[in-house]
């Protein structure tokens, strides 16, 4: 299927390492005649084999410029300029809904009537994910204008149990990762026999971090060692950094931007245990799949999650399982925890990632999806 892919995501910032990595995955499945739109520092970027020029827009990422770009200038771009009679499929990761997009989708129908049009919701229901004023101001838009896009929308795409969304089915799917792509953690024991936790995440909620750090003042209270990195930005750092400073546990916890390559890699071989979502910030969500735990399972690390990961069962070894509330941590469970799975699964790293390359790899989720909209078209 020929497939114009439409990712709303800002490609060159570190924050989006991880959903980068999922949408390039998404249009390596869809195949190597895919056009790929999507946005960086200088504008509107596109690949693939349509000859439609990019679209440059410099500016930075967050400016009232770029606000523009993004909610109007980049869809009456693509309205004018693509050819949607060529493709069979046009893919989109939604943002949220204005104007300017609905006339987007409703020239792709009326240009081609028999073309899929699938959107992608990241996280569904969403509205609690909502901060910020300009998100507010976004966020007001789109609670006027989202339900009008089932009007030109096939499918919606989403990674909970509803099989319809303003009356049009979805496309069921949970996050993958490309499992080749991430290396085996290589583990380097701590000297000083301390217990060292990793978080890895965008944070603009906490995700119950909280929650840890004040288990970790317990656990030092005790006498016991236990240090955790916690990597990554968002508005949220700053209240974990006033936390950290009250609960004066400042020399047990560092904070480290987002990183890439192999300096990313090392932060997984000096680590014992990850740390998942720990709290879902929208109200009602019970279940999760987020792709820092796919990013663990890959890489090897046992690692701690509240609530439910649609890939993972309950009793899966590898996985410490805690209920979503905000309750301390209890540490000396996690530390007893990573050293059952050390006694009890000396080959756990090699487990995980087979478990991974055969449950988690997008080459079979999207495989599966792309299945699943040949079939309704015969």
């Amino acid at each position: 299927m020929r497939t114009l892919l439409y990712f709303r995501t800002h490609f060159d910032d570190p924050a989006n390492t991880g959903v980068i990595d999922k949408c390039k995955a998404i249009a390596s499945g869809f195949g190597v005649d895919s056009d790929i739109w999507f946005f960086n520092q200088n504008g509107l970027q596109h690949k693939g084999p349509d000859t439609t020029p990019s679209f440059p827009w410099k500016t930075p990422k967050r400016s009232w410029r770029h606000l523009y770009l993004y909610y109007f200038a980049a869809d009456r771009y693509l309205k004018q300029h693509i050819d949607f009679g060529q493709y069979d499929v046009f893919y989109i990761r939604h943002l949220p809904a204005h104007p300017m997009f609905l006339t987007l989708l409703k020239k792709a129908k009326q240009q081609n009537p028999s073309i899929k049009i699938i959107i992608e919701l990241p996280t569904w229901p969403y509205d609690g994910e909502t901060k910020g004023v300009t998100a507010q101001l976004a966020a007001l838009v789109d609670r006027t204008y989202r339900e009008k896009m089932a009007n030109y929308t096939d499918y919606f795409v989403h990674f909970g149990p509803e099989t319809e969304i303003w009356g049009k089915p979805t496309l069921r799917m949970t996050n993958g990762i490309e499992v080749e792509k991430k290396p085996l953690r290589q583990w380097i024991e701590a000297k000083d026999g301390a217990l060292r936790l990793l978080a890895v995440g965008s944070w603009n909620h906490p995700l119950g971090i909280d929650r840890l750090l004040h288990g970790m003042r317990t656990h030092l209270e005790t006498g016991k060692k236990v240090t955790l990195r916690i990597v990554g930005q968002g508005a949220a750092i700053d209240t974990l950094k006033r936390l950290v400073h009250e609960l004066d546990i400042e020399e047990n916890v560092f904070f480290l931007p987002p990183c890439t390559g192999s300096a990313y890699d090392r932060l997984f071989d000096a680590s014992d245990i990850a740390i998942g979502k720990l709290m879902i910030p929208v109200k009602g969500l019970l279940a999760t799949s987020s792709l820092r735990h796919r990013d663990y399972c890959a890489r090897g690390i046992p690692f701690v999650l509240a609530g439910i990961d649609s890939d993972i069962a309950p009793n899966w070894p590898f996985v410490l399982q805690v209920a979503q509330d905000s309750t301390p941590m209890n540490i000396q469970e996690i530390a007893d925890f990573y050293d059952k799975t050390r006694a009890n699964y000396p080959n756990y790293q090699k487990q995980m990632r087979d478990f991974a390359m055969e449950n988690l790899d997008w080459s079979g989720k999207i495989g599966q999806m792309i299945q699943q909209i040949k079939n309704d078209k015969v």
